[in-house]
């Protein structure tokens, strides 16, 4: 795989919402309702996914609005529920890819989750809207320090 191309793999994202959904139902477990949490619990089940990835969908949007300059592009492959891919524009430094890496999965994942614990888990909520928000400032920041240089046309210019 290309240095400058970013694979965040839908199947990896369902498996960190449902790990973290998981953590926030059970340290609830014997304050709530057992069919409340129980809601929680299924973020990724069949039929709550769809909405997961209705968010996720969204959230890669904003990864790539975020990144602006430095983002040669962004697609989802094969099809509406395939993986997302995101390339990098010219010689993007190694640890910013890194950290682009990171930060945007971090996004993703807490966005996902933000928006079902509001319905889910209300109280939860808000700490994954932080989440995603300190996310996002992690990506702009990232995209201020690689700076991209116009193309030269002419030896002369």
């Amino acid at each position: 795989m290309e240095r400058n191309m970013i694979v965040f793999t839908r199947s990896s994202l369902h498996y960190d919402i449902s790990n973290m959904a998981y953590v926030a139902a059970d340290i609830k477990e014997g304050t709530r309702d057992a069919h409340a949490l129980h809601q929680t619990f299924d973020i990724c089940g069949e039929g709550n996914a769809d909405r997961v990835d209705s968010v996720l969908d969204l959230a890669f949007a904003e990864v790539l609005v975020m990144l602006g300059a430095i983002a040669a592009g962004g697609r989802i492959h094969a099809s509406r529920h395939g993986d997302f891919l995101l390339e990098l524009k010219g010689e993007v430094p190694l640890p910013a890819v890194g950290l682009i890496r990171e930060a945007g999965r971090e996004y993703l994942v807490a966005s996902a989750l933000a928006d079902w614990l509001a319905v889910t888990l209300p109280e939860a909520a808000s700490a994954w809207r932080e989440k995603a928000s300190g996310a996002g400032s992690v990506l702009l920041a990232a995209r201020r320090s690689c700076r991209v240089l116009p193309r030269r046309t002419s030896p002369i210019a």
